[in-house]
C-alpha cells in the first residue's frame, strides 16, 4: 500500500499535468530517482522536496506531509526570502536553514503519526478478531471447542 505522502506527491505531479520525466527535468533529478522512490514506497528526500519547492512554490508542505487541506498557495518559510528560483544550491540564503528544520520537524511528526496509525490498526484488528471468535462460538458452539 502506498504511503500517504507518496500518494499526495504523485497527485501533485499529476495536478501539474506533466510527465514524470518532465517533472524530473524541471526539478533537476534523475528520473530513476523518482521511479525508485515510487517503487520502494519511500518518502521524498529533503533534497527532492527542496528542489520541488524551488520549482513549484505553490506546493504546500502541510498538505504534502500531513494531508492538511490546501488553503493558500504560500508557505510561511517562503516569506523569509527563501530562494524561489530554480537554483537550490544557495544554502546560505535567509530562510534556507529554517526550511530544512521545518521539513525535518514535519517528517518526524509524520513518521510518529504513521506509527500511531499502524498501532491503532493492529489494535483494531485484534479486537475485531476477538469479536469474530466470540461471535463464532455463540453462533456455532461446536467451533468453540
Amino acid at each position: 500500500m502506498e504511503n500517504a505522502v507518496l500518494k499526495r506527491f504523485r497527485q501533485f505531479i499529476k495536478d501539474k499535468n506533466v510527465s514524470y520525466k518532465m517533472f524530473c527535468e524541471e526539478i533537476e533529478i534523475p528520473e530513476a530517482t523518482l521511479k525508485s522512490l515510487f517503487q520502494r514506497n519511500s518518502y521524498p528526500t529533503t533534497e527532492i522536496l527542496i528542489k520541488t519547492l524551488n520549482k513549484y512554490p505553490d506546493l504546500s508542505l502541510d498538505w504534502l506531509l500531513m494531508g492538511y487541506k490546501k488553503i493558500q498557495n504560500t508557505h510561511e518559510l517562503r516569506e523569509n526570502n527563501v530562494n524561489t528560483n530554480n537554483n537550490p544550491s544557495k544554502t546560505n540564503e535567509p530562510g534556507y536553514s529554517q526550511m530544512i528544520e521545518k521539513i525535518s520537524e514535519l517528517s518526524g511528526k509524520l513518521a510518529m503519526a504513521e506509527n500511531k496509525i499502524k498501532e491503532l490498526e493492529k489494535e483494531l484488528q485484534e479486537k475485531a478478531d476477538l469479536v469474530n471468535r466470540s461471535a463464532t462460538k455463540e453462533t456455532f458452539p461446536e467451533f468453540g471447542k
